[in-house]
This record gives structure tokens, C-alpha cells and sequence, in this order.
């Protein structure tokens, strides 16, 4: 049985929940680049001021969770998708190896499949891929992972100033997803209990969908808490403090445009079903961010499809519409984007950093460009 799954595809799918603060570049920092015919502003942005230290655990908590608020999350039913994919052989099992695609010509260009999360074993790149990310020149995530997208972002969540979450979604259902933050923070340990009415009082802001995709970073509050970011966000710092250039594939208000097109009965429908998962899920027994992150570590793209897939079940209609926007649309804009870069930049060795889940079946990112003419192949 699923668990919060409506909130979980948010790992493998979307970035906006990799808006966490960065440390701030030397001066010899890289470059901002915009996406490749994206709406919207420059992603190029001022990096964040490094984050203070020394506030007491439940507020470092609130914060954490703040800073990663917006993730946009969903049931997104790809089943179908995987079953039919016509590169099972380019994009499939793995045996532990990285989800990590090498597209040939005469400067490599690599994909390379992220899961947006801040567990420590993620943030430990495979060697392949820190031997890619170290040749690349670029490096290019889903959004710009900075200071400024993140502040844009936050104001697309929220609420009127006269609104709130309790009066569209109903009080049943508030006090239902309150029951289950405060049972997810006794369960990550740590002292986190105390900001639970932190927490709720910042879900109270929220819109149906952003809350919904807050339900599944709980249990990473600890490690947001620590300092460690999602891996998108890692990347992206990273390669601004060595001096790489970095851009991205959309702008947050694409990605934003796949939340807002649901009504306000649509999302609270969605909240709804993530804490019915929830309320189901039983003491000791592992979460499904946490079976996700193992599948994702195996190198398994078929385990982490079947991942997926237990998130799928529920609305079938209402998914089947979000499958169209948050997947195909997409997986077409992205591949043309980086078709379109590659074209445009021949002498740069690009490595883009998307959610893994775009990389997989007949639309995914690495179909798409086979069907282009191009030779991609599994790095192993």
C-alpha cells in the first residue's frame, strides 16, 4: 500500500523543492544562463547569503522546511508509460550504477538523474558522476536552485492574506494532516516534536497543493536542519562555487503552471488522499520516501518505477491529466532545450541534473533524444 503518495512523486519528478539557501560563490563563481527559450525572468540570480547558525532546533525546522516549501508533488501516473517504454534497454536496470546517461558527439553532454532529497548517501556522488560533473563546463537543473527563485517561489504558494488552508480544505481535513505532521516529526527523532505547531501554523498559508507536497519532507527535516541540501540544490552550488557556468531547463513559473492549473477542489482532493495514505502507514515500518531512496540508490530504474506506480493509485482521472503536464509536456521541453544548447554551445560539455522519473519510458528525456539521432548511452 502507498503512503502519502500523492506528496512523494515530488522526489523524482520536480526541483522546486530544492530552493534551499546556498552558500554564496567566491567571486570567481560561474555564470547564470537562462533556459533555452523559457518564459519568464533571467534565472540568473544574486546567490543567497550563507544561512545563519544558532537557532534552537524547532525553529532551524521551520525554516528548513520553508526553504524547501513550493516542492510541487503529485500522483502521477507513469505505469503505463514504463510498460510500453521503448528504451527498457537504455534507461533500465542498472545494478547500482548511477543514473547517468553519456550522449555522444564531439563534446559528451550528460544527463544525469536526481532524486530531490538531502539524504547523505544521495549527496555521495558515484564516481562516474563526480567524473562527470568535474569534465562539465555547464551545469544545468530543472530551475535555477538559488536565493532569488526560492523568495519568487514562496509567493506563488501562499495564500491571500485572506484566505486559509483550514477554511478551503474544511477543519476535518486540517486536523487530519495536523495529526500527521506531528506523528511524521515524532518519528524523525532529534527533538523535532516541538515544531509541529510551527509547522501547521505555515501550512495554515498554504495552497492545498504546496501543503500536500510539504507532507513528504518531514522526515527529512532533520537533514535540512543539519544544512544538507536536496541534491539539484547541492549541484548547482557547487558548481557556482567552481566556476562553471549554471542555468536551467524551465523557470519556476513553468513548473508552478503544472499546480495551478487544478481548481481548489482538485488539490484538496489531492491533499486529501496523501493523509488518508498516511494515516495508514504503521510504526516501524519504512516510509515510501524511504523505499524510494533505496530504489533510487540501486541504480534500478525498474524498482523505481515500481516506486512510482504504488504512488499512482487513487484518482486515475485526475492523474491521467496531471501525467500530460508534469511528465510528457515536460520531458518534450526539456529534451528540446537541451537539443537546442547543444546546438547552440558545441564546444561545452553540459551535464544536466533532472528528476530521474523524466528519463524513464517512451516520452522520457532519453527516448526522445534517441529518436532525435542521437546516441545515448548508460554510463556504468
Amino acid at each position: 500500500m502507498s503512503r502519502h503518495a500523492t506528496s512523494i512523486i515530488v522526489t523524482l519528478l520536480v526541483a522546486i523543492s530544492g530552493c534551499k539557501r546556498t552558500p554564496t560563490p567566491s567571486a570567481s563563481a560561474g555564470t547564470s544562463q537562462p533556459a533555452v527559450s523559457a518564459a519568464g525572468a533571467d534565472p540568473a540570480a544574486e546567490p543567497a547569503a550563507p544561512a545563519a547558525s544558532g537557532p534552537a532546533v524547532e525553529s532551524e525546522a521551520g525554516v528548513a522546511l520553508a526553504a524547501a516549501a513550493g516542492a510541487p508533488a503529485s500522483r502521477v501516473a507513469a505505469a503505463d508509460a514504463w510498460a510500453a517504454s521503448g528504451a527498457g534497454e537504455t534507461a533500465a536496470s542498472g545494478s547500482g550504477a548511477p543514473f547517468l546517461w553519456r550522449v555522444e558527439g564531439a563534446k559528451p553532454v550528460y544527463l544525469f538523474g536526481t532524486i530531490h532529497v538531502p539524504d547523505e548517501r544521495v549527496l555521495a556522488l558515484n564516481p562516474a558522476v563526480e567524473k562527470a560533473f568535474q569534465q562539465a563546463t555547464a551545469v544545468y537543473t530543472e530551475i535555477p536552485m538559488d536565493a532569488s527563485t526560492q523568495m519568487a517561489v514562496m509567493g506563488r504558494i501562499m495564500l491571500p492574506d485572506d484566505q486559509k488552508l483550514s477554511d478551503i480544505v474544511g477543519d476535518r481535513l486540517y486536523a487530519r494532516m495536523n495529526a500527521q505532521v506531528e506523528k511524521s516529526l515524532a518519528g524523525t527523532g532529534g527533538g523535532l516534536a516541538g515544531a509541529a505547531g510551527l509547522l501547521t501554523t505555515m501550512f495554515e498559508r498554504m495552497k492545498p497543493w504546496a501543503a500536500m507536497s510539504q507532507l513528504s519532507l518531514i522526515e527529512f527535516l532533520p537533514d535540512l536542519a543539519a544544512g544538507r541540501q536536496p541534491l539539484d540544490a547541492m549541484l548547482y552550488a557547487r558548481a557556482q562555487q567552481e566556476g562553471k557556468t549554471v542555468g536551467a531547463l524551465e523557470t519556476p513559473e513553468e513548473q508552478l503552471a503544472v499546480f495551478e492549473s487544478f481548481t481548489m477542489a482538485e488539490q484538496t482532493r489531492m491533499l486529501e488522499l496523501t493523509v488518508q495514505e498516511m494515516e495508514k502507514h504503521k510504526p516501524g515500518e519504512p516510509s515510501q520516501s524511504a523505499a524510494l531512496v533505496e530504489a533510487y540508490l540501486s541504480g534500478d530504474m525498474g524498482q523505481v518505477q515500481e516506486k512510482i506506480d504504488e504512488a499512482m493509485e487513487g484518482d486515475r482521472a485526475l492523474m491521467a491529466r496531471f501525467r500530460t503536464t508534469a511528465i510528457d509536456q515536460r520531458n518534450t521541453r526539456m529534451a528540446d532545450r537541451i537539443q537546442a544548447l547543444r546546438r547552440k554551445q558545441p564546444d561545452t560539455v553540459f551535464f544536466f541534473a533532472v528528476g530521474t522519473a523524466h528519463y524513464a519510458g517512451p516520452t522520457g528525456i532519453v527516448a526522445q533524444l534517441e529518436k532525435a539521432g542521437l546516441k545515448v548511452t548508460r554510463v556504468r
